[in-house]
């Protein structure tokens, strides 16, 4: 049970670490904020007005700034209206800017991972470099020794130099493929 939940921890700490180098946190602060502030608004013009609560009023700003818009709380002043108009206008902007981030930083990460580029965090893993059918032999052969059990069963990891090497390989399903120079610590 602890090795699965070291191993669910490392998972997590690198995809913070990786979301921490992205935009990501900038726009979640200014998604954040925008509801933190109109929610504050709101409830300044409103509250009195519905006995709405502090909570209530950041449901309404949360809502209203996701374009959701249920219309169970709504305002009734003028001043109101006017935080629902700024709310939802300032809530398009921050929330389209969040929504496309995100992708950005998914579609990057398939993009990476297609492409070769990604990096793997694997431990007692076997790593081969080359390029061409001696590279594709010394993978089949490391998958026949470990089905016949006369190598420990572990991970396969496979750096080429480019990616049109990559596109010619006919490896097993299941084979890490890396591009780049294995030179180079970060590949």
């Amino acid at each position: 049970m602890i090795p699965i939940l070291v191993h669910l921890v490392r998972k997590v700490t690198r995809l913070f670490r990786s979301i921490k180098a992205s935009r990501i946190p900038y726009v979640a602060v200014g998604f954040l904020a925008v509801v933190l502030f109109n929610s504050f608004m709101f409830w300044l013009v409103e509250g009195h007005v519905q006995g709405l609560s502090l909570m209530d009023a950041v449901y309404w700003a949360f809502i209203t700034t996701a374009t959701i818009g249920y219309g169970d709380v709504v305002p009734h002043s003028w001043a109101g209206r006017i935080v629902a108009v700024e709310t939802a206008v300032t809530g398009i902007i921050v929330f389209t800017a969040f929504v496309s981030v995100l992708a950005e930083y998914y579609a990057s990460l398939s993009y990476r991972r297609l492409m070769g580029l990604h990096s793997v965090g694997f431990k007692e893993h076997y790593v081969v470099i080359g390029k061409g059918g001696s590279l594709e032999a010394v993978v089949s052969e490391l998958d026949v020794n470990m089905k016949s059990g006369n190598i420990p069963r572990r991970r396969i990891v496979v750096i080429v130099p480019s990616s049109e090497e990559k596109e010619e390989l006919s490896i097993p399903e299941g084979v890490e493929v890396l591009v780049g120079d294995p030179l180079i610590h970060e590949v």
